[in-house]
């Protein structure tokens, strides 16, 4: 996976477009609130493309980003754990390690709509657009807006190897009673 200036570029203006997006909820969201969820959701989407799963910043980065004390950045993303937006995944306790998370972006997008934010669709095109690069990166040979096998069935054998034929696949399920067999 190569991340590319481009790529850069494109997170600047998307962070840029989310937050003037954001900034038009009713309830509205703080401005702490605001910036914290677009810097959270580029870098998860940065952090994702250069191959990792989640972002981990600490409450500390997550003051910077909201420009508010540590305190007042932890109510806020408690509130968006709230919201689902941001999905702690680990270290959830906090201590030595900072608290792991997925950003789950198709939920900004609802959130947004819940919210009368009213998102243009190419803003919303955009977002998806990242989030489905960052699953068929991770998942070759994914097609998206298609629901995965999974791991368990990624080598499906057809009827005809498991000695069934397409006939005996279409009937419905007779038990003994049914066939007038023995009651």
């Amino acid at each position: 996976m190569a991340f590319r200036a481009k790529d850069a570029h494109d997170l600047n203006v998307l962070s840029k477009r989310l937050d003037q997006t954001l900034r038009r909820c009713d309830p509205p969201l703080t401005k702490t609130s605001r910036l914290i969820l677009a810097k959270a959701t580029i870098e998860f989407v940065r952090r994702t493309l250069l191959g990792a799963t989640t972002i981990y910043p600490g409450m500390e980065k997550l003051a910077r980003w909201g420009n508010c004390s540590e305190r007042q950045a932890r109510r806020v993303v408690r509130n968006l754990e709230g919201f689902g937006l941001l999905v702690p995944v680990a270290a959830q306790k906090g201590g030595k390690y900072a608290t792991r998370y997925i950003v789950d972006i198709e939920g900004i997008v609802r959130f947004m709509m819940s919210r009368f934010a009213n998102p243009h669709t190419s803003l919303i095109g955009q977002m998806r657009d990242n989030r489905d690069r960052i699953f068929t990166e991770k998942h070759p040979g994914h097609v998206s807006g298609h629901m995965s096998a999974g791991i368990n069935n990624t080598n499906v054998e057809s009827h005809s190897s498991l000695g069934m034929h397409d006939e005996d696949v279409n009937k419905p399920f007779q038990d003994e009673k049914s066939k007038g067999g023995a009651q």
